[in-house]
């Protein structure tokens, strides 16, 4: 078996892991709480995401990008102070998102439920984004097993913890769970610290150095990060807006039932980043885009057999997964299986792009598709409600994947 293949299938049973685990997160909330209160959730976790989008932008990608062209020494040297340097730029957006909260609170702009969620995306993220460095460092070396170790730890916490919320604390579970990301996080990232073998003593302007050197591709890769987070997430925020944080809950309750396929799409990007940033500095591009064709017409297949299989079981599968609140969902699994399945094409150019660091154009794309995606939705929901968002979702995918496959094209 070639390492390729040990890698990917090491990726898929670490993203099935994850997939399960957040799959289950999201089948307890619906479960135990109201749509209203998992509609918060969803909110408040794609500000998460977000934020774990900006680190990817500006530390792990660039960290996974910029690394291969150093030494030993100096590679070690610099991810450890990207470790701790990151948090020069997430700390103050922390407290920043806490002093938001207490003043919503003093003042009365804000309810007790929205301020309390503003306080744990602040105080999760910072668990959660160590972790995700980790997670980084680890694809980086191509120590799939270690990242394994990490996530399965993580789901262990994470587990315990919703369990003993559930069982002790009672209510705003949504909340807790939300705090149990963070937790789970922290204690995974603690016990895999010493696997991480970096010199963690930096100095400020260490850190500060390597900071600029992953900020000068990194503002672009920022950029699009941004953008397409508003394209993928602003049906969460526009539902919620023009239909109510109920319609928000529906459309995330149905997405989540693709949630596997989704994240196995985003675990093959962790692998082949690092591989491919590899084959880009000894010129072989070929060998880039015979890889890329093979992992997409597997990811692809994936995605169309699991949606089909859903489709044809999804009375059952609501059923039993979901709440009765939640009957209404089957009719949304088409639209997101095909906007799942354009994801996985557009992630695909999106890679291999980034391993060229071709960040300002991707970033361009991102508006373009991003504003396409806005636009329809304020012009399809108040009509159409979850599919006008997923309609206009698609609408953007189809031409994020066309202008990264031209961009592809033009890279040399």
């Amino acid at each position: 078996m070639s390492r390729l293949v040990q890698q990917g299938a090491l990726s898929l049973v670490d993203q099935a892991v994850l997939s399960l685990a957040n799959f289950l997160v999201g089948i307890f909330l619906i479960q135990n709480t109201s749509k209203d209160a998992y509609g918060s959730y969803v909110v408040a976790f794609a500000v998460i995401l977000l934020l774990i989008g900006v680190q990817n932008a500006i530390v792990t990608t660039q960290m996974t990008v910029l690394a291969p062209g150093k030494t030993d020494g100096e590679r070690d040297h610099f991810c450890a102070a990207l470790a701790t340097g990151q948090y020069l730029v997430f700390g103050p957006l922390a407290a920043l998102l806490l002093v938001v909260a207490a003043a919503g609170t003093l003042t009365g702009w804000l309810l007790a439920d929205q301020s309390a969620l503003i306080v744990a995306v602040a105080g999760t993220t910072m668990g959660v984004l160590f972790r995700e460095f980790l997670r980084g460092l680890f694809f980086l070396r191509l120590e799939l097993r270690a990242v394994l170790a990490l996530d399965l730890l993580y789901v262990l916490a994470l587990f315990v913890g919703l369990y003993c919320a559930r069982e002790f604390a009672g209510g705003a579970l949504h909340l807790l769970a939300l705090w149990m990301l963070g937790v789970g996080s922290l204690v995974s990232a603690a016990a895999m610290l010493s696997v991480a073998r970096l010199p963690w003593r930096q100095s400020v302007a260490g850190r500060a150095k390597a900071l600029r050197e992953a900020w000068v591709s990194g503002r672009w890769a920022l950029g699009g990060v941004s953008v397409t987070w508003i394209q993928d997430q602003s049906y969460v925020y526009l539902l919620s807006l023009l239909a109510g944080a109920a319609s928000a809950a529906e459309a995330n309750a149905a997405r989540l039932l693709l949630m596997p396929v989704m994240l196995l799409n985003a675990g093959m990007g962790r692998v082949t980043m690092p591989r491919w940033a590899l084959l880009r500095q000894e010129g072989k591009r070929r060998e880039i885009e015979r890889t890329a064709n093979r992992i997409l017409g597997i990811l692809v297949l994936v995605v169309a057999v699991y949606g089909g299989v859903l489709v044809l079981l999804q009375d059952y599968a609501i059923g039993w997964l979901l709440s009765d609140d939640y009957r209404s969902v089957g009719g949304f699994i088409v639209l997101w299986g095909a906007v799942v399945a354009l994801q996985v094409v557009r992630s695909n150019f999106s890679v291999m792009l980034q391993v060229y660091q071709r960040f300002r154009e991707i970033t361009i794309a991102n508006v373009v598709s991003a504003l396409a995606v806005i636009g329809a939705s304020f012009a399809l929901i108040p009509g159409s409600g979850v599919k006008g968002s997923l309609v206009a979702l698609l609408v953007g995918e189809v031409l994020l994947t066309g202008l990264l496959a031209v961009l592809w094209r033009r890279t040399g």
